[in-house]
């Protein structure tokens, strides 16, 4: 089982998937992971394998966006 970060390959409208982070057997069971989230069909997302050996890495941050 590997990191795999799965990201949309167009442009996603308001409420649809953006990105996330799978942990699957292959890019392809990464894809369907997320295939049943709003936006996502079977040629608009791509995941590539995160490199977990390495030293410390950011995974994620998020921001308060409200003014």
């Amino acid at each position: 089982m590997a990191l795999y970060d799965v990201k949309r390959t167009d442009s996603p409208g308001p409420g649809e998937f953006v990105s996330g982070y799978v942990i699957a057997g292959g890019a392809a069971q990464a894809r369907k992971a997320i295939a049943h989230l709003e936006g996502v069909t079977s040629t608009n997302v791509a995941a590539v394998r995160m490199d977990v050996a390495g030293g410390t890495k950011l995974l994620a941050a998020y921001w308060d966006e409200r003014e």
